[in-house]
């Protein structure tokens, strides 16, 4: 596993996001979607840095969350393609479930296309659970969101 260090994403930072962003997703976000996480006082929008050999940090994964009330929503998280099954986006998740337990925050939600295979696995291995769907969530093709859980604690 090859772990770099999880920080915030800096503003001239998003060229790279925006780089992993498009390689990840069909339908990608585009840069004003994360300039709002970015200004966003609900936003944690993290990312793996590795240092490269002119010792200059390379973002090579991210992680953007909302927090609010009692649950964080995992709005994104994306891994470079060629940094993948490193265990960056385990790192992500554990360093998110870390800020919830912070927060005194007991759920973790999110949401994936059915279509995404590999995305449910992974989440399912980091202790998700499927609690339900969206029908017709994504405008592009309609395709419905599933919407997965993890419980940090239960309430009492």
């Amino acid at each position: 596993m090859t772990t770099g260090d999880i920080a915030p994403v800096e503003r001239d930072e998003l060229p790279q996001v925006l780089e992993i962003e498009t390689a990840s997703f069909k339908y990608p976000w585009k840069k004003a979607l994360f300039l709002e996480e970015l200004k966003s006082p609900q936003a944690f929008f993290f990312a793996v840095k590795i240092k490269n050999s002119d010792q200059r940090h390379r973002v090579c994964a991210y992680i953007c969350v909302r927090a609010a009330a009692a649950e964080i929503e995992i709005l994104k998280i994306a891994v470079a393609p060629a940094w993948r099954r490193r265990g960056l986006g385990r790192s992500l998740i554990q360093w998110c479930e870390q800020l919830a337990r912070q927060k005194k925050i007991d759920n973790i939600f999110l949401e994936v296309r059915p279509s995404n295979r590999a995305a449910i696995h992974f989440y399912h291995q980091m202790g998700f659970a499927l609690i339900g769907k969206r029908p017709h969530y994504y405008p592009e093709t309609g395709e419905d969101a599933l919407i997965m859980q993890k419980k940090l604690r239960e309430r009492s």
